[in-house]
């Protein structure tokens, strides 16, 4: 059995003897110091014997656990500055870094003006979610090249337009409130598009979850390392999550403590299912356990957690099935039948009021009813916990 030893009390007690032993009421401050001194080496003589017989040294004041928000360092990310761009295989990226390195005095000063410190690591952490071979100072200045460049046409493109109008003032603003519109939308879709590779990529890798800690746990019963059992996950076919161990176990080669590895694995996936598995995969490495146990009872409740989502989307299915069948069906047959009731030589003056004209019913059935379908169908698409 592994002892659990809490050095703190440990070295009160041998101060305590120390200074029971000591015949001088009021020892001097050389005295404290050397007793102190002497206290530390012995406190680490008694740590080390312990570590080389197994135990767990508790330690009340010990420097807290890795925060997996903090484990990010430049070896995760690609390595390098904008300048690099003007090198990339990609046709458009590298036509950005060229575009970059003539005007970069200029987009220097803009990506100051946008970003941050912390703006730039969150950014880090999003492309090193989503697998995207970019620094976050790369991704912005790609970012800006691209939302200045589309402005400028679309400036240029709008000019003829406004033009025509035959008005001074909406020809001069015209131009640049599309300009300055399209480098807005361009920027924002940009810089939210990492952060939604990641969580597709988390979602993919969250419907493989349960069967992949399984197959864990299992190989960890028949006498694996964990580190091989990761492997042999990573081999498997579970899609997006056998990416995600892949890139682990390259971290764990390139030399990252795996303690390490597996938090940047928690810490790129939004699933609380994979990082309440990785928290309980570390605390069971660090003080012992059961680990294909622990593994195996967070698969089940991973699997029971995903049957509750299921449960409730077919539930949401059932009202958004009625909702679908009176916009898809009931809405259009009666409005048309009130529109023919409404022509018909015999109609009186109540019917006449559904005289529609033909230009609103082709807008409404064309554009409107379709569109209302459109909506449900990427709701309940985006609705579903297991796409």
């Amino acid at each position: 059995m592994e002892k659990d030893v809490d050095l703190d009390e440990l070295k009160k007690a041998i101060v305590g003897d120390s200074e029971g032993k000591s015949k001088s009421p009021a020892p001097s401050r050389a005295a404290e110091k050397k007793t102190i001194e002497s206290v530390d080496e012995i406190v680490q003589r008694i740590e080390e014997k312990y570590k080389e017989e197994g135990a767990y040294i508790r330690r009340e004041n010990a420097e807290p656990e890795i925060d997996i928000n903090k484990v990010l360092s430049p070896e995760i990310t690609v390595s390098g500055n904008p300048s690099d761009l003007a090198e990339s295989d990609s046709g458009f990226v590298r036509f950005a870094g060229k575009l970059y390195l003539k005007f970069k005095g200029f987009f220097d000063k803009l990506a100051g003006s946008f970003a941050n410190s912390d703006y730039l690591k969150k950014l880090d952490w999003d492309l090193y979610a989503a697998g995207l071979p970019f620094t976050g100072s790369q991704y912005l200045i790609l970012t800006l090249v691209s939302a200045t460049v589309l402005a400028l046409i679309a400036f240029i493109a709008s000019v003829p337009l406004f033009l025509t109008k035959g008005n001074p003032v909406l020809a001069a603003i015209g131009p640049i409130t599309v300009a300055f519109l399209t480098f807005v939308l361009v920027y924002v879709f940009a810089r939210m598009h990492p952060a939604t590779i990641a969580a597709n990529r988390s979602r993919a890798a969250e419907r493989y979850l349960p069967f992949a800690l399984r197959h864990l746990a299992v190989e960890i019963r028949a006498g694996m390392g964990l580190y091989q059992a990761m492997r042999a996950v990573a081999a498997a076919n579970y899609g997006e999550l056998s990416e995600e161990f892949k890139r682990t176990l390259r971290e764990i080669d390139e030399g990252k403590p795996m303690e390490v590895a597996l938090s940047n694995l928690a810490a790129r996936s939004k699933s609380r299912g994979m990082r309440r598995a990785v928290a309980s995969i570390l605390r069971a490495v660090r003080i012992g356990g059961n680990l294909s146990d622990t593994i195996m009872n967070i698969a089940k409740d991973v699997s029971f957690e995903q049957r509750q989502k299921v449960a409730a989307y077919s539930e949401k299915l059932n009202f958004f099935g009625v909702l679908f069948m009176f916009v898809g069906v009931v809405f259009p047959v009666m409005l048309a039948m009130l529109t023919t009731i409404g022509y018909a030589p015999t109609s009186g003056k109540l019917l006449a009021a559904f005289r529609f004209p033909p230009a609103l019913l082709m807008v409404a059935f064309l554009i409107g009813f379709p569109g209302i379908l459109l909506l449900f169908y990427m709701f309940v698409r985006m609705s579903d916990p297991m796409r």
